[in-house]
């Protein structure tokens, strides 16, 4: 009896063996990022109890962090996660493409089934750097080559490419800030170019009292919703919108003052309370900025069926859509994703921008100083 149970003992270990360097869970201290697993976190920002997961599915008994407790995930370039609400891969689902350090409120503590897959190719291995006291060999290798053809003119490019600096980022200054209070105090909320309708104020029906409006903007505030009433255009800080606007903002409009597109040319920045589209993968190609709002297949500036990776600020969430009015296949992102996956690439044609938890709005600048 006492060897069949040793036997029996045996045979599990090693049927479990490879899954337990599958699932490697502790704390998120003892596990580091790695590009060919995801990391689950029981926490926010990436803390707490951690298991790391190669592709695979994963059910309530395998997750070593405990069913209903994921708050984070880290998803390295080319991995996709699905996490599903009850055990056995049911009810709602939600997916991810990339580092999410806050899952949603609503998705916050109730993932009972996992799926990683692979959507894209796996990362090109690290640059293998040279053995000390090899350096005497480059050398010689290197006076061998001066002799071929041609050395001189690749010396001339590997020179112009150490010269090469990278260009500065596109300013971040065009953006209208609405504030609750004169003086630009109180509740606030960040406009990029855009429509704005009551349900897209964040700070409120009739509530603004003062406005910042960076040059080349035009910010124009109306009575009613549905951009109707009477109306008042800004197109410099104010600290105060006058005592007969006060408080009567139902509907804003901020635009370009000379002509710009929209969506910022081919590199926008994505303010506090915007997400950005891409017509190409590693956020490049034509781009178009978003703020919350439904967009059909004829909003979009990029193009239909061309969207390819999106960045995802804290506390929103995008949903893309394969076909105009919100039809067909759908997918959900919380996060900044380089790739949406080789089976959504250039298929989106309507999406959603939601607000699904707490916003960073930056700070105010700095008054000017008074006239004397």
């Amino acid at each position: 009896m006492r060897k069949a149970a040793w036997f029996t003992f045996v045979l599990i270990l090693c049927v479990l063996a490879p899954a337990v360097d599958l699932l490697t869970a502790g704390t998120a201290e003892a596990i580091p990022p790695r590009s060919d697993v995801a990391i689950l976190y029981a926490d926010g920002n990436f803390g707490g109890a951690a298991q790391a997961m190669a592709p695979g599915r994963y059910d309530a008994r395998q997750l070593a962090i405990g069913a209903d407790r994921v708050s984070s995930l880290r998803v390295p370039p080319g991995l996709q996660v699905t996490l599903f609400e009850h055990p056995g891969f049911r009810g709602r689902t939600r997916t991810f493409t990339a580092d999410t350090p806050w899952v949603g409120n609503d998705f916050n503590d109730i993932t009972s089934s996992v799926v990683v897959e692979r959507v894209g190719p796996p990362p090109p291995p690290q640059e293998v750097r040279p053995e000390p006291g090899r350096d005497g060999e480059r050398e010689e290798r290197r006076d061998e080559r001066r002799d071929e053809p041609g050395y001189g003119d690749r010396e001339g490019r590997r020179e112009e490419r150490r010269d090469f600096r990278p260009e500065p980022p596109p300013p971040q200054g065009e953006v209208a800030v609405l504030y609750r209070d004169g003086n630009f105090s109180g509740p606030s909320q960040a406009l990029p170019p855009g429509r704005y309708d009551v349900g897209q104020l964040l700070i409120g029906n009739d509530q603004v009292s003062s406005l910042r409006v960076p040059p080349g903007l035009k910010v124009t505030l109306y009575e009613h919703v549905g951009f109707g009433g009477r109306l008042r255009e800004f197109s410099a800080d104010t600290p105060w919108v006058g005592n007969d606007f006060n408080d009567v903002t139902s509907s804003v409009v901020v635009e370009s003052r000379f002509g710009r597109r929209a969506d910022w040319g081919d590199r926008p920045v994505a303010p506090a309370l915007a997400a950005v589209i891409y017509a190409d993968g590693n956020f490049s190609g034509p781009s178009q900025l978003l703020p919350p709002g439904n967009y059909d297949a004829s909003q979009l500036a990029i193009g239909a069926d061309r969207l390819s990776s999106l960045r995802v600020p804290p506390g929103l969430k995008v949903t893309l859509f394969e076909h105009d009015g919100f039809r067909g296949r759908r997918r959900e992102f919380v996060g900044d994703t380089p790739w949406v996956g080789n089976d959504f690439n250039d298929i989106t044609s309507s999406l959603v921008v939601e607000v699904i938890g707490p916003m960073y709005v930056p700070p105010a600048p700095p008054a000017p100083p008074a006239p004397p």
